[in-house]
């Protein structure tokens, strides 16, 4: 996806995007009716998301029930190199953990975000800042390899959570899949833990279209301008939040 990450004014209404989660128990029941848990994500947009809604251009979760969709509470962070079913799984895990009622809905760009480039994708793209300010939570889901702390949309995507400077609001869990049917195991090894957050660098960071880089690390040096923290200090934060994990 291409588009510049947009800047924000104070004093703003909420952005409408953040009405576009999905609920947690949608995406289980529509994972699971698919077999989409060993699918790769890039995968499961090109073969269901772009076809389903190549008619109108619009956001998959327009697709869904009124039942099915509402306010986002977390925001989805992941690499679309990954198996669907690890964002599925990581989000089950970490929802069974909080203490709410009602259905959990969740942010996740796939269904948020119209995959059709042309200007509807760019003006989705443009409110990603306002969305993760809007939800609580920014939750990034992790394998084994730590793919998405290699990218830079992800790692642009934990700097605007920790900018916004609400504690516990980032959270980092790393996890694998341990059969076809969504079984999960979280990994909460301190070595391998220890190793993933060493390996954070954004100017090595990778983005499908070259472009992006460029743009994303331009926004990420603009909002660094008088905050607090720092390009350093938010190696940190993610780092230690990393190592955190499941504990």
């Amino acid at each position: 996806m291409a588009s510049s990450p947009s800047a924000r004014g104070d004093g703003r209404s909420e952005s409408p995007l953040v009405r576009r989660g999905v609920s947690l128990d949608w995406l289980v029941r529509w994972t699971s009716e698919l077999e989409l848990w060993n699918v790769p994500t890039h995968v499961v947009v090109k073969k269901l998301v772009v076809p389903a809604t190549s008619k109108d251009k619009k956001p998959y979760c327009t697709l869904l029930s009124d039942v099915d969709t509402g306010r986002a509470d977390i925001f989805l962070s992941h690499g679309w190199g990954n198996r669907f079913g690890l964002i599925v799984a990581t989000a089950r895990k970490f929802a069974s953990k909080r203490k709410t009622k009602g259905s959990i809905f969740l942010w996740i760009d796939i269904f948020a975000v119209t995959q059709h480039p042309g200007e509807d994708q760019i003006f989705d793209l443009s409110q990603l800042e306002m969305v993760i300010e809007d939800t609580t939570t920014t939750l990034m889901v992790l394998d084994r390899n730590g793919l998405p702390l290699s990218r830079c949309w992800c790692l642009f995507e934990l700097f605007v959570t920790i900018k916004c400077g609400a504690f516990g609001k980032l959270q980092i869990r790393v996890g694998e899949l341990t059969d076809s049917y969504g079984g999960f195991s979280p990994i909460s090894d301190p070595d391998l833990l220890r190793s993933l957050s060493s390996e954070i660098d954004l100017t090595r960071a990778e983005a499908t279209l070259p472009q992006d880089k460029k743009m994303i690390l331009s926004r990420i040096k603009e909002l660094d301008k008088g905050h607090r923290s720092g390009i350093d200090e938010f190696v940190r934060k993610v780092k230690r939040c990393t190592r955190h994990g499941w504990s």
